[in-house]
């Protein structure tokens, strides 16, 4: 159980997961609440959230490298075989039902017959 009682991680890599999770947006209203009321009572996970916040909107300003006209037509084509093979074909023909055996097609109820035929006459 955590030292702190909120169910989260007493390891400070554990916590920083946390955080990071917070800053994405992953994690749910309990859990979230209980990061943010971490970072609020300490000073050194309240600059650890400061520090991974400035580097996600840093990172988010950055231009998105272009790639080759080579490159982008083989990711096409790796798309284009990925949605050949996810197209599906024609849906398989419903299952046949059997006609339920008869006591003829049946060996021990043809058995059990011929025994009643041969002992009742």
């Amino acid at each position: 159980m955590s030292a702190h009682n909120d169910g989260l991680p007493d390891d400070p890599a554990g916590v920083e997961l946390m955080i990071h999770a917070l800053v994405d947006g992953e994690l749910d209203a309990a859990a979230a609440l209980a990061v943010e009321r971490r970072i609020a009572a300490d000073p050194a996970l309240a600059a650890e959230h400061a520090r991974i916040v400035a580097l996600q909107s840093a990172v988010g300003r950055l231009a998105l490298p272009q790639g080759s006209d080579a490159l982008n037509a083989r990711i096409a084509a790796i798309g284009a075989t990925g949605e050949a093979q996810a197209r599906p074909g024609p849906p398989p023909p419903p299952p046949t039902r059997r006609p339920p055996k008869t006591p003829t097609q049946n060996p021990p109820a043809r058995s059990a017959a011929v025994a009643r035929r041969a002992h009742a006459g």
